[in-house]
């Protein structure tokens, strides 16, 4: 019967941290560099208003 019993591991809940709102704040901060990279890139000569808007909106 001492091989059915399970060791509890009591070190694992304490120490589980919640970086949840840090992983989102970082994919958030990631979208925004993103769209505002395609923003200046497609700024370049030749391109109309129209279509700046669509390269930020729709990468």
């Amino acid at each position: 019967m001492t091989i059915a019993d399970r060791i509890q591991n009591a070190s694992y809940g304490p120490t589980a941290r919640n970086f949840d709102g840090l992983i989102l704040l970082g994919y958030a901060a990631f979208a925004v560099l993103a769209v505002v990279a395609i923003y200046l890139a497609a700024a370049g000569s030749g391109m109309t208003g129209g279509d700046v808007v669509a390269a930020a909106v729709m990468p």
